[in-house]
């Protein structure tokens, strides 16, 4: 036989009833005295009241910089928030029109025949809507019409003085264009030749002429494959305007004539032997002795003594 015995009624009692927090403690320290004794040390343990332990981290602190004031605070989420939408619509943006150009081309590929049905279906629709400006014009009043007409007429000479603006013929013409050729509104012209028939206004009214000769150099010109050893000898005159510029002439002689022979030294034995050469050659020692000059300047530049040895 069984030696079981039949639960006692306190054990009926408590079976299915919540068990008080006590018992739970006294069931524990009955059943395991060392893990009572482990509870109790972790209670023993005091918090340390200094400690703080923050669990969000604030806009300043990911910014790295010093707290904000509420304002500045408030400005920083609205402009965060105001980034994020636009970066949102940009993004739904450029996946819309991915999307789109997708299933256009699919569509395309897939249908096309409903494509050109629609293509014509479309046509035909604005075909009418562009007849409707038409027929209201038909149905119009005499006086509608007539202003209907003006208008365009007034686009139309709008839009031709805009293109004339472009083009530089400016409309109207508040003021009287520039008399360019007095010929326009002389009795009589005639032409002549100021070379033969003209008189210089030096010549006409003579001056005191001021010359400085330089000395005579001998320069090597610049080689060439035809003249590998050019050489020349050269005597230079130049007239001046006034006697203080030929007085600084004499004074910085040596300054001028370094710088006339590094001209000489430029130039080619070719270019030199024709006479465009030789006039050219005048007239950038001219303009070299200008610009070196403080006052005055120089009125021409001639030769003395011209020899080229090949």
């Amino acid at each position: 036989m069984s030696n079981a015995q039949p639960p006692s009624s306190s054990d009926g009692q408590t079976k299915g009833a919540e068990v008080p927090l006590e018992d739970i403690d006294r069931l524990l320290e009955q059943a395991d005295p060392e893990f009572t004794k482990s509870l109790d040390e972790v209670r023993a343990v005091e918090v340390d009241k200094s400690i703080e332990i923050e669990a969000t981290i604030t806009d300043d602190e990911l910014e790295g910089g010093e707290q904000a004031s509420p304002t500045e605070s408030r400005w920083r989420r609205m402009r965060t928030r105001v980034r994020l939408s636009i970066f949102a619509f940009r993004q739904r943006l450029k996946n819309g029109i991915i999307n789109f150009a997708k299933s256009a081309l699919v569509w395309l590929k897939v249908k096309p025949k409903e494509y050109a049905l629609y293509s014509i279906a479309t046509a035909k629709v604005l075909a009418k809507k562009s007849a409707v400006p038409l027929v209201a014009f038909r149905n119009a009043e005499r006086s509608q019409k007539i202003l209907v007409l003006l208008l365009f007429a007034m686009a139309g000479v709008s839009l031709w003085i805009l293109a004339a603006n472009f083009k530089g013929i400016w409309l109207p013409k508040l003021t009287e264009p520039i008399l360019r050729n007095l010929g326009q509104n002389a009795e009589w012209v005639e032409s002549y030749d100021p070379k033969q028939e003209g008189e210089s206004f030096y010549t006409a009214f003579p001056q005191e002429r001021h010359e400085f000769l330089f000395q005579r150099m001998k320069v090597n010109l610049r080689r060439t494959a035809e003249n590998p050893l050019p050489m020349g000898a050269f005597e230079i005159i130049v007239l001046l305007d006034s006697k203080d510029t030929a007085i600084e002439v004499r004074d910085r002689e040596v300054e001028f004539f370094d710088l006339l022979q590094r001209v000489f030294e430029e130039e080619t034995f070719v270019d030199l032997e024709t006479e465009l050469g030789k006039q050219k050659l005048k007239s950038r020692l001219k303009r070299e002795l200008n610009q070196k000059l403080t006052q005055g300047w120089v009125k021409d530049v001639n030769y003395k003594t011209f020899i080229l040895k090949p």
